[in-house]
């Protein structure tokens, strides 16, 4: 009984890991700067099994978290959260998640501009505290 529940929950998981890996490999490969991505189209029109679903609904509530956690990490520490760290903090496990999540923020057009990444590592350099807490 155990080997079956133990299958059952590495179903699971390898199921969530290959729906967050498409939806990754999709985004680094249609955000388009000055687009926004619109979850619902993604949600009506491209991922539609419940696995996916999940995946976008976490990643659309992580979205809303990450310009508030790169302030309180810097405002602590005086440092810039790294996209390692933000993999960590978010549980990103798909490789460039981290960086495809801020590129989406940067290409949004209603996000204000908030972070400057460097262009060759994709690394915050600079946070604009005041851009953050002015956003509703």
């Amino acid at each position: 009984m155990l080997k079956v529940a133990g299958a059952v929950v590495l179903s699971l998981l390898l199921q969530t890991s290959n729906a967050e890996t498409l939806i990754v490999e999709y985004l680094k490969a249609n955000v388009v700067p000055g687009r926004a991505v619109v979850v619902s189209d993604l949600y009506n029109n491209v991922f539609k099994t419940p696995e996916e679903r999940r995946v976008l609904d976490r990643l659309y509530s992580t979205f809303f978290k990450i310009p508030m956690f790169i302030v309180q990490y810097n405002t602590a520490t005086k440092n810039i959260p790294t996209l390692r760290e933000l993999s960590e903090q978010f549980n990103f496990t798909v490789p460039g998640e981290a960086d495809v999540i801020l590129r989406i923020m940067e290409a949004d057009p209603r996000v204000p501009k908030f972070i400057e990444r460097n262009p060759k590592t994709g690394e915050i350099t600079r946070v604009d505290i005041d851009a953050v807490k002015a956003s509703p």
